[in-house]
């Protein structure tokens, strides 16, 4: 969060925007699709009048809104900062964080420009967004529950009532922009840490980097992906039929058309079975370890509910394994267990239940869903049945009883970690074989064995799934997505890339472009009469200069670039790349005569300036 700022702030309207209280809003949000003022997001910019809070109200303040909001908010400014800044630090702060609950990726400090010498409370602030509408729902509910809370000292029960129903609300006008899945979310976390320009595009799909040093993701699938692997990852009968023409360990079963005919399967396979579909992905539809067969009719009818192929497949008794690889390395062994409870001679398996969801990772999963991960559903009173136990017994200190007929962690399940070192060899290379089979770059695999330690071709195993597109996993793995994109994004994402900033869109404009690619050797560049790569016109007739610079940054042809763009633009959407080499201004010369830089172009160059490690070059000798 920036410390001092000269920016020309400007005056505060009588009325605010917000109801009056310690923190007011006094002009409309406006949203910047590209980026500004050092943030490495777009961004939300609003104009502020705030009352210097005490720090007994800021401990106060931290206090109450740990209530609704799960991330505690930790001091990021300095001891020296203004406490109007420390203020607006907490509400970026929890702005975010409902956001980041939501799958919303938000993760930049906030700039505070507050005019020299100016007491009023009156100030710039420039919040990170991803969605406008997501961020001003956000902001809204943060800025007006802070007054309140600043306002009337302790909340009272309607009080807290209110406003946890307030937040309901902004959450449920923040879904259009939540990501699916867990891995995108992390993947921009993991590229906005390195300093990497990333790209929403159509269909959840993410561009990450820049021109030749650019690649897609969509969650863990790449541009780099198989096709064909996918396809056939999504489809278990295609795949295993697949495998076992290779040679390797292939789950045996057979596609049921109806339930009388999965009863027959069963019956020639030889209880226990499993019933999965054979085009769903992440445990959904899975029911395993099957005994008998009103529990087989059981799970056909529920996994029929979610897919029209149904597969009866053999139960292979063993350790549930899955092998995360990449570019032909395992990076990561999860040792998966279903959902389950462990007595402790006291509480009933009902009351372990309520304690298992009342963690925080079952509360975060909650949140994001909406649905608990591990429950007394259908499924676990069947289990429970089979051992003759009921909610209400008590097990004794020790006793495991499993939940969940998988081991899928978004089940309930739990997991643990293995050394990739500690793998027997042929194990590995049994993962890395069936993803190169596929084609798979990235490829989840499960394999279920009596000890992962111990090679396959002694102890048995099949390979129960592939996963063309596996969550990675967080928690135990932080910096997983970081090494990823080591890997995947080649250069750190970055091309020589240059910034003309001119005040008109005429011929001077473009020819300055022309100058500046010349100049710097770049292969390409963008003004406002389009996009030139390699000597010819690729992109032409876009709304403006911001567009065109994105498009040309999304060109995997483009190795190095100068973006020209009008200062109106830069106000009106930002920068279309977190860094640039060198900017440099240009006031229009069309004319012959030098004409002194506008305020415009003085405004817009305190935007962007902390976008470059160079200093700002122009050509009026006025500036």
């Amino acid at each position: 969060m920036e410390n001092s700022d000269s920016l020309m702030v400007e005056p505060v309207p009588a009325t605010p925007l917000t109801p009056t209280g310690p923190i007011n809003v006094t002009k409309p949000f406006q949203w910047l699709q590209g980026m500004a003022f050092g943030l490495r997001q777009p961004v939300l910019l609003c104009i502020l009048q705030a009352s210097p809070p005490q720090e007994a109200e800021l401990n106060r303040l931290d206090e109450a809104m740990s209530a609704f909001v799960s991330e505690v908010f930790t001091e990021s400014v300095s001891r020296e900062s203004s406490s109007i800044r420390k203020l607006l630090a907490r509400i970026n702060h929890w702005h975010s964080a409902i956001q980041r609950e939501q799958n919303i990726p938000v993760f930049d400090d906030c700039h505070i420009a507050i005019k020299e010498g100016d007491e009023s409370g009156n100030c710039l602030a420039v919040f990170p967004s991803a969605q406008k509408a997501a961020s001003t729902a956000a902001l809204n509910w943060t800025i007006s529950t802070a007054n309140r809370i600043l306002t009337s000292g302790t909340l009272t029960t309607t009080e807290i009532s209110e406003i946890r129903k307030a937040l309901a609300e902004a959450k449920d006008r923040m879904q259009s922009a939540a990501l699916g899945g867990t891995n995108t979310i992390h993947f921009l976390r993991a590229a906005f840490d390195l300093r990497m320009s990333a790209h929403p595009l159509p269909s959840g799909i993410h561009c990450i980097g820049l021109g030749i040093n650019s690649r897609w993701i969509d969650s863990s699938i790449t541009d780099q992906t198989s096709f064909m692997g996918v396809n056939l990852a999504k489809n278990k009968l295609a795949c295993a039929s697949l495998l076992a023409k290779f040679g390797l360990p292939a789950p045996h079963h057979r596609l049921a058309a109806n339930e009388e005919e999965a009863v027959r399967i069963a019956e020639q396979l030889s209880y226990p079975v499993v019933v999965k579909p054979m085009d769903q992905e992440q445990g959904r539809g899975v029911f395993a370890g099957l005994m008998s067969e009103q529990s087989l009719r059981t799970a056909f009818r529920n996994a029929s509910e979610i897919s029209k192929h149904i597969l009866v497949e053999k139960h292979q008794d063993g350790e549930d394994y899955r092998f995360t690889v990449m570019h032909g390395q395992v990076i990561k062994i999860m040792h998966r267990k279903p959902g389950l409870v462990t007595g402790d001679g006291q509480h009933t398996i009902e009351e372990l239940v309520a304690k298992i969801q009342s963690s925080d990772e079952h509360l975060r999963a909650f949140r994001r869903t909406g649905k608990m991960r591990l429950e007394l559903d259908a499924e676990a009173l069947e289990l429970l049945e089979e051992r003759g136990l009921q909610p209400s017994s008590i097990l004794q200190d020790g006793q495991i009883v499993v939940l969940r007929r998988k081991s899928n962690i978004s089940s309930g399940g739990s997991y643990s970690l293995v050394a990739v070192e500690d793998v027997h060899p042929d194990n590995r290379d049994l993962a890395l074989r069936a993803a190169a089979i596929l084609g798979l770059d990235i490829a989840g695999i499960d394999l279920i064995m009596p000890d992962v330690r111990r090679s396959w071709l002694d102890t048995g195993a099949i390979i129960c799934e592939m996963n063309a597109q596996p969550q990675i996993g967080y928690r135990d793995t932080p910096h997983i997505y970081h090494d990823m994109l080591h890997q995947l994004v080649p250069e750190s994402g970055q091309i020589p890339l240059h910034l003309v900033i001119t005040e008109g869109d005429g011929d001077y404009a473009h020819q300055a472009a022309i100058a500046a690619s010349k100049d710097h050797g770049c292969n390409a560049f963008s003004s406002a009469r389009g996009v030139w790569v390699d000597g010819r016109q690729s992109a032409w007739n876009l709304s403006n200069t911001f567009v065109t610079a994105r498009a040309m940054l999304l060109d995997k042809r483009v190795s190095s670039a100068v973006v020209a763009m009008t200062a109106s633009d830069i106000l009106r959407f930002g920068l279309p790349a977190v860094s640039f080499t060198s900017i440099r201004a240009l006031a229009d010369h069309a004319k012959g005569a030098q004409i002194p830089m506008s305020k415009t172009l003085h405004t817009v160059l305190g935007m962007v300036k902390a976008h470059t490690g160079l200093a700002l070059g122009t050509n009026d000798h006025d500036n």
